[in-house]
């Protein structure tokens, strides 16, 4: 099967767009997979079935991340003309590259599309900031709604977007995202990393933008390192650009790698990972600590229900602050007698429900029927 897949971004350092990237992998391991998305590199071959195609676009930064992308429709027809595929993928539809679907329902096209998205924002899925909430609900109901509306089918990642699908009248299925379990079986902790004996390591990996509440995790740190000297919590996160903000979170106990292609070994060296998201879609971090055998600790939100239940996986964080961040951490070195319950119960349902290997079927099997 021949699939175009369009992505706003693709496992760029400081725009991962993960889902993008693993979908497009996973799918070309038996299949051929055209990627069109936005970045530096204009043209590049990963694989035999993997095709990236890249074009220049301008970026508005946290906390708006929208791309404007000047070539988008013409490489996009080019594109749908010369390799003439099977299924045409959008994942997210709130980003300027979800326009296609659009253009190509204008320029009467007639390959079945998919729209792929882990949440509707301003709907769902909210920043720290009202003025651009309110402006993702307005572009949502005039541009975000009219793309899903004209999809052959629209994926939900997680069961949490069931509801307001429903009230929006799409036609949808949910497919997870997932893991790719032996590359997390299969990951070591990197040598450049030191963690001594005695030391506890909590852990955050993800982008240093606003809606993640990583800087609510960096503020506990500096209040649970004045008790405890044997804790280390390290960010794992392009920093790019934040040398200012970062500055008042200085301390020997606290680290800042800058962006890591190791991440999956990261995680081993985690006792704790902590993710204190505002929103979330069906985060691939939390997903990757769980299988890594981490203790999670999430704020309840998005996905975040799908795949901890509280005290039996992981443990939830109803109300994002500094304050119940802590208070979860303390509970979390209290009672260490859970941590092997915890770990062990996050990893077998993470192996078991959220590989990729399943996944891959679930969207063969969907643009199969979806053809006929």
């Amino acid at each position: 099967m021949k699939i175009l897949l369009v992505a706003p971004f693709f496992f760029e350092p400081h725009r991962w767009m993960i889902s993008a990237y693993k979908t497009a992998l996973n799918l070309s391991k038996d299949n051929q997979v055209i990627v069109l998305t936005t970045g530096k590199k204009r043209y590049e071959k990963i694989s035999n079935n993997l095709t990236i195609y890249r074009l220049k676009d301008y970026f508005l930064p946290d906390p708006i991340n929208y791309s404007f992308v000047p070539k988008l429709f013409s490489k996009f027809f080019q594109l749908v003309k010369n390799n003439k595929p099977d299924i045409i993928l959008v994942n997210k539809y709130m980003f300027y590259t979800s326009l296609v679907v659009l253009f190509a329902r204008f320029k009467k096209i007639k390959i079945p599309i998919v729209v792929a998205t882990d949440t509707f924002p301003g709907l769902n899925w909210h920043p720290r900031f009202i003025l651009v909430d309110w402006v993702m609900k307005i572009y949502n109901y005039l541009i975000g709604i009219p793309i899903l509306k004209k999809a052959n089918k629209v994926i939900l990642y997680h069961s949490g977007n069931i509801e307001t699908a429903k009230k929006l009248k799409l036609n949808y299925t949910v497919i997870h995202n997932g893991i790719e379990t032996e590359k997390i079986t299969n990951a070591k902790p990197p040598t450049d990393l030191i963690k001594k004996t005695n030391e506890i390591w909590i852990g955050y990996v993800g982008r240093l933008e606003s809606v993640k509440g990583w800087d609510l995790l960096a503020k506990s740190a500096l209040k649970i390192t004045k008790k405890y000297k044997n804790i280390k919590f390290i960010f794992v996160g392009n920093k790019n650009g934040k040398d200012k903000l970062l500055e008042k979170y200085r301390h020997p106990q606290i680290l800042f790698t800058g962006h890591r292609v190791d991440a999956l070994g990261i995680y081993k060296l985690f006792d704790i990972f902590v993710l204190p998201s505002f929103s979330e879609g069906l985060p691939n971090a939390l997903m990757e600590a769980m299988a890594s055998g981490c203790v999670c600790i999430a704020h309840n939100v998005g996905g975040v229900k799908d795949l901890i239940e509280h005290k039996v996986n992981g443990l939830i964080i109803n109300n994002n602050s500094p304050i119940t961040i802590c208070k979860m951490i303390q509970y979390c070195l209290d009672n260490k007698n859970l941590h092997k319950k915890l770990s062990t119960n996050a990893k077998n349902k993470i192996f078991s429900q959220y590989n990729w290997d399943n996944i891959v079927n679930e969207y063969i099997q969907l643009f199969d029927d979806i053809k006929k």
